[in-house]
């Protein structure tokens, strides 16, 4: 579990390696928000590849009592040997933008 402290991604060791080039469905990551200001926003999560090409990913929202998780069922076209950054972005209509600072994952070559 990837937890959001403030606008931190704290992405533990056991997160942080999503799996090989080519894996396709295989791995997900789930978000942990506290922040109960977020909770009615919607949630996209930016990726960048090492070749500064960049998608944005719909995510499974799921708002508990206290909390947000957030699920991103990890596809082979999210994914590119070496590293990957991302960056989680909030919206509440089209005024209110919110964005996390930006996380690395890591992707082995196959």
């Amino acid at each position: 579990m990837i937890k959001v402290n403030g606008r931190s991604l704290i992405i533990s060791s056991a997160d942080e390696f999503i799996g090989f080039d080519g894996d396709n469905k295989v791995e997900t990551r789930q978000f942990e928000i506290n922040n109960p200001v977020l909770f009615d926003f919607d949630f996209k999560l930016e990726i960048k590849k090492q070749n500064d090409q960049i998608g944005i990913v719909d995510l499974e929202k799921t708002v508990e009592a206290d909390k947000i998780i957030l699920t991103w069922a990890i596809l082979k076209e999210h994914i590119s040997p070496q590293y990957l950054y991302i960056q989680l972005r909030a919206f509440s209509g089209s005024d209110q933008v919110w964005h996390s600072e930006v996380g690395s994952l890591n992707v082995g070559d196959s």
